[in-house]
């Protein structure tokens, strides 16, 4: 294959002797002795391990999830935003990264090979769509059966964030301390052997914003529409409608902005993870059940089921963005282990 363009850039493993990777070989509970008995089953699996290529690679929630499931072993990844190409390494050091865009670098390895990329056999495509669209009938269920039991029951904010020490809106440490123990066995699995917390950082939130985060009621369900009436002076001296015009002159064609400057409830669970966590957006429900500011890196990091011990990189609306686009990992984990289960029963 010819070298790739001088401008396509390629991050390179330097191995993972990063002050994190230190801390979390320092940990001092017993919970991590499961992640070690994991890592070495994947160790003794590697020789059966499919090498993948991750494309739209992000910080790598797909990769981790299908490596940690024992099927696959990421060789290769591309993603087209730096930030997000420097957390997949921080985490995946022993993959090859290119940053750029997929297109350039699949257009590049089709032509040294002089194939056109849509020049590929789509029978066995059509064969399997075909098999899908002939079993439409079936009926699926979530467990195989309740005989024995329910279900295991969703996780709230509690049991995934309800372990981590109060910050204040613009918390900036990257490293703490934890504080408290865990409580849930969500909270222990996603701590591991970490004995330090990081990117427990929150979005600093203007003036205005502070202030009716502060007047939202600290309530299941909570948002815009139980704040006061009432006109704020702001330090500037600028005297403002504490609600913004907009929402109230506008609810009745917007499901009443339902949720926006929302509160999360302690027993509930999280609303759809987005890239850019704030009061006014797509998803407004943003705001801490107790406290007065927008979630922290972590707590949407754990939302999506990444690991305390997995980092991110740039500045925080970078990570922010690294996590909502990110596939969740035990989503990724849960396809690999069937993925297996079917591979295994081939060999066998």
């Amino acid at each position: 294959m010819d070298p790739l363009p001088s401008h396509i850039k390629l991050k390179y493993s330097v191995g993972l002797d990063t002050d994190a990777a230190s801390r979390k070989r320092k940990g001092k509970s017993k919970e991590g002795e499961t992640d070690l008995e994991s890592e070495k089953q994947r160790e003794t699996s590697q020789g059966k391990n499919l090498a993948t290529l991750d494309i739209f690679a992000g910080c790598g929630g797909l990769s981790e999830g299908l490596q940690r499931s024992g099927i696959s072993t990421t060789k290769w990844a591309i993603e087209y935003e730096e930030p997000a190409a420097d957390a997949f390494k921080l985490n995946h050091p022993e993959s090859l990264m290119f940053v750029n865009n997929c297109n350039v670098i699949l257009r590049k390895f089709f032509l040294s090979y002089n194939q056109e990329p849509s020049n590929c056999n789509c029978s066995e495509l059509e064969e399997n769509a075909n098999a899908g669209h002939n079993a439409k009938n079936l009926q699926y269920a979530a467990v195989r059966s309740t005989a024995n039991g329910a279900p295991f029951r969703a996780m709230t904010v509690r049991d995934t964030i309800g372990d981590l020490p109060a910050v204040i809106n613009g918390a900036s440490q990257i490293n703490m301390e934890y504080q408290n123990d865990p409580v849930s066995w969500f909270q222990k699995k996603i701590r591991g052997n970490m004995a330090v917390l990081t990117d427990h950082i929150s979005k600093e939130m203007n003036e205005l914003n502070l202030i009716r985060c502060q007047k939202i009621p600290k309530r299941p369900g909570a948002d815009w529409r139980d704040l006061p009436e009432e006109k704020v002076k702001l330090s500037n001296g600028q005297v403002v409608d504490l609600i913004p015009w907009c929402l109230p002159n506008t609810a009745n064609r917007h499901n009443q902005w339902k949720g926006l400057f929302g509160r999360l409830d302690w027993e509930g669970n999280f609303p759809t993870s987005i890239t850019d966590p704030q009061p006014m957006g797509k998803v407004g429900m943003c705001f801490h059940p107790d406290q007065d500011r927008i979630l922290t890196v972590r707590e949407c990091a754990r939302s999506q089921g990444f690991r305390d011990s997995y980092l991110f990189a740039g500045h925080i609306q970078h990570r922010h963005r690294q996590i909502g686009n990110a596939v969740p990992p035990p989503l990724a984990y849960a396809l690999g282990r069937k993925l297996k289960e079917a591979m295994d029963s081939k060999r066998v």
